[in-house]
């Protein structure tokens, strides 16, 4: 599933590279490695948009057993961190996260593919981030409206 924020991270950069007016501002990249990433991804981005979820704080979902034991560690401590509360992102440090979902903003960019995984796993996936209401409803809806058809 990395694939997809990689590919996502590509696209950005090209995009700015495109948009720069000075050359010398432009990032460098390795084209025949990024040509060959764009390959095996497309011949692959449905398998990974479909592909097992990774969930550090889950054991056996990805991380190793001591790395799920550190982040759980980094749940419980009252580290600081921003929340996001009636639109305003606020310094907090208690209560710990005991693994909450990260906040998202409303008006965030949300990649396609979050979507298509709600609905090709029919509802399996469906992510609780504060700020994806309107994804989820979207989502929703379609999935109702292919159980109808079906």
């Amino acid at each position: 599933m990395s694939d997809i924020p990689l590919a996502w991270m590509i696209e950005q950069i090209e995009e700015l590279n495109e948009s720069a007016v000075d050359p010398s501002s432009r990032l460098s990249l390795n084209q025949h490695l990024i040509e060959d990433f764009k390959q095996s991804f497309a011949e692959k981005r449905n398998e990974a948009i479909l592909a097992e979820q990774h969930d550090s704080l889950k054991f056996g979902r990805g991380s190793s057993f001591l790395k799920t034991c550190f982040w759980w560690v980094l749940e419980i401590l009252p580290t600081r961190r921003l929340e996001l509360i009636k639109g305003t992102w606020l310094a907090r440090s208690w209560p710990p996260n005991l693994g909450s979902p990260r906040d998202i903003p409303k008006d965030a960019a949300i990649h396609p593919s979050v979507k298509t995984r709600i609905v090709e796993t029919k509802g399996h996936y469906m992510p609780m981030n504060d700020g994806l209401e309107q994804l989820r409803v979207a989502a929703k809806e379609e999935l109702s409206g292919r159980t109808r058809l079906v």
